[in-house]
């Protein structure tokens, strides 16, 4: 499959990425979606499949080497960025994809503490939506 990614000409499948396989107690038959047909459903799987292939690009290290430089080695504080921004995204209601990918390339940019991570998101999300409203279940 070969897709157009922010100019940067065709997208392929490296050779290096194996064909994806469902897992030996679960078929493609198992998963239904009633109300997506078929053509939709194959559609949405090529789309999730290439969407994460061009996040792997070569062309995103740039970007992140940039990120990693201005983070000054402090990965908490790239960590802190990325799980604030991210938060922040999942709580508002006007979303931009800009704010996700952020988020996304901070984390790229080296290691990422996931309980720091989503201490973090928890005060993003909290931060945009104000203390009455908390993040994740409570009680």
């Amino acid at each position: 499959m070969t897709a157009s990614w922010l100019g940067f000409g065709p997208v392929t499948r490296p050779p290096s990425y194996p064909a994806l396989r469902w897992p030996n107690k679960m078929s493609a038959a198992s998963v239904t979606l009633s109300h997506v047909s078929t053509e939709d459903q194959i559609l949405s799987a090529e789309l999730h499949g290439e969407a994460l292939l061009t996040a792997r690009r070569p062309e995103l290290q740039p970007l992140t080497d940039h990120l990693r430089e201005v983070a000054q080695g402090r990965d908490d504080i790239r960590v802190e960025c990325a799980g604030t921004i991210a938060g922040s995204w999942f709580s508002s209601i006007a979303r931009r994809g800009e704010d996700l990918i952020a988020a996304g390339l901070l984390m790229l940019a080296g290691p990422v503490d996931l309980d720091e991570l989503d201490r973090w998101m928890r005060i993003g999300w909290e931060r945009r939506r104000g203390a009455d409203v908390p993040y994740g279940p409570t009680g």
